[in-house]
């Protein structure tokens, strides 16, 4: 739903949850302005090609070799782009807008949902230099949980939950979110996300629909 987050901020906001007298719930709370995130975030779960679909305007290394799609509206109609969109999901429920404003929008939004996962789990994992450790954290417009990391599903194009998961795995590698935050430079100091991790993570999901592409990312 396009309103979802509008609609939930308000309804918190009624409720006195984000504003209120002092001594009300309000006063638990604090807000952290949110990170938008950056290709090389979203490229540590899911696949350069499905990216390359989704990202726009295309980076000099975008390998996606379709380029009439990106200029013209009509090039939806080609089957061979059909059968592409199909294969990575991006279609009914996630379709991939041949508008450049929307195409634009929508990439923006997929860099914001994940970053803000991202940076929820860093405050989780001690903070920065300039944010305090959390106890909790909460992403209002999370969740995206039906997104696989080549495919769209569900109103998910991007997983912001395994990569909320990857950050509290890894949090102990050296230079975890180098280059995973947009205006912060990529220091290339973490050679292995894979070194110092975190044994285990327990994640709850109550959702009343399965979260497919959380358990294929982790399932064995």
């Amino acid at each position: 739903h396009k309103d979802r987050d509008l609609l939930l901020e308000s309804l918190l906001k009624w409720c006195g949850i984000l504003q209120g007298a002092k001594g009300s719930l309000s006063s638990f709370f604090g807000i952290s302005h949110p990170k938008r995130g950056t290709r090389k975030l979203l490229q540590s779960f899911h696949a350069a090609n499905y990216l390359d679909l989704l990202e726009y305007p295309p980076s000099e290394q975008n390998g996606f070799g379709i380029d009439g799609f990106r200029h013209d509206h009509d090039a939806i109609n080609n089957p061979e782009i059909q059968a592409l969109l199909a294969k990575h999901g991006l279609e009914d429920d996630c379709p991939l807008p041949t508008d450049s404003n929307a195409r634009k929008i929508l990439w923006k939004y997929c860099l914001s949902v994940a970053g803000t996962s991202w940076h929820a789990a860093s405050l989780l994992m001690g903070g920065s230099a300039d944010e305090d450790e959390r106890d909790v954290v909460i992403h209002w417009g999370g969740g995206r949980h039906h997104s696989h990391s080549d495919k769209a599903g569900g109103f998910c194009y991007v997983n912001d939950v395994v990569l909320a998961i990857h950050r509290l795995l890894h949090s102990r590698a050296n230079g975890v979110d180098d280059g995973m935050f947009a205006g912060i430079p990529d220091n290339q100091t973490s050679s292995s996300l894979g070194d110092k991790s975190t044994p285990r993570i327990l994640y709850i999901d109550l959702d009343i629909h399965h979260p497919d592409g959380v358990q294929s990312a982790y399932y064995s």
